[in-house]
């Protein structure tokens, strides 16, 4: 389980979105609503894995796998910070965020074991209100030929 939620990290801080085109979204309402602090709450996993499809949902926090938190503050600046706290070792990435076509986009360094990269990430925005955040990604091929494409869900409320 260790090695799918660093997967799903990889995912959500290194792997661009891919889906339809929602232009003609009016971004700036949605924009306005994501300014906050959001807790992950859950992540719904739909994934085929060697031909086979399978899903599972992930409550946060999950003594089980290790996730303890993971907190992303969006600021009216437009700059924003994603932190997170797996078996007690803490993260943070930050950048700056755009809201483009119904996508939430984050632009950032991300700084892993010495690794450090300039790193662009794409969710859609599947719902988003005063308490609430839905956003969804898509990763197709995966690390070590395990996964062939995952899709997840990312829950949040608002803190």
């Amino acid at each position: 389980m260790k090695k799918l939620f660093n997967l799903i990290l990889v995912i959500a801080l290194a792997i661009g979105f891919v889906s339809c085109d929602k232009s003609g979204w009016p971004d700036s309402k949605y924009q306005s609503k994501l300014v906050g602090e959001w807790s992950l709450t859950s992540i719904a996993i739909n994934y085929s894995a060697e031909g086979v499809n399978q899903s599972m949902t992930i409550s946060v926090p999950n003594a089980e796998i290790g996730i303890n938190s993971l907190v992303l503050d969006l600021k009216r600046d437009n700059s924003f910070t994603m932190t997170t706290d797996y078996d007690g070792d803490n993260e943070a990435f930050g950048g700056t965020y755009k809201v483009a076509n119904g996508k939430l986009i984050l632009t950032g360094v991300y700084e892993y074991d010495g690794y450090t990269e300039t790193e662009e990430i794409h969710f859609d925005i599947k719902e988003v209100s005063n308490k609430n955040l839905e956003l969804g990604i898509v990763y197709v091929d995966g690390e070590e030929d395990l996964f062939s494409s995952v899709n997840a869900t990312l829950n949040f409320n608002k803190l």
